[in-house]
């Protein structure tokens, strides 16, 4: 059944992005890994794009690496709303998500 697929994806998603990772789970590892080289890479880039002389020669480059950096945690906040459901406190359909996007950890990593 269709259904099940989605389920069993939205569980695995889940498991990938909001627990943390076993050893033995490489894809969760390797989401923390990007996701927490993209906030440095983005705490540096703010850094450096303060400076003029670097803002001049590769304010392209920040530009560029602000919208794929927008996307790809876009992406990561619309993932983690659907594998809310997942959770039993958030199972509750529509209200259940609304319920995670509310919740003081996702409000606090949408205000970082």
């Amino acid at each position: 059944m269709a259904s099940n697929r989605w389920v069993a994806l939205r569980d695995r998603t889940h498991e990938v992005l909001e627990k943390a990772a076993s050893p033995e789970d490489w894809l969760s590892k390797a989401a923390d890994i990007v996701l927490v080289s993209l906030i440095i890479g983005n705490l540096a880039a703010v850094s450096f794009e303060t400076l003029e002389s670097f803002y001049l020669r590769f304010g392209a480059v920040f530009e560029a690496f602000e919208k794929f950096s927008v996307a790809v945690f876009s992406a990561e906040y619309v993932l983690r709303v659907w594998a809310a459901a997942s959770e039993p406190r958030y199972a509750n359909g529509w209200r259940g998500r609304l319920r995670y996007m509310v919740s003081l950890t996702e409000v606090a990593s949408i205000g970082v």
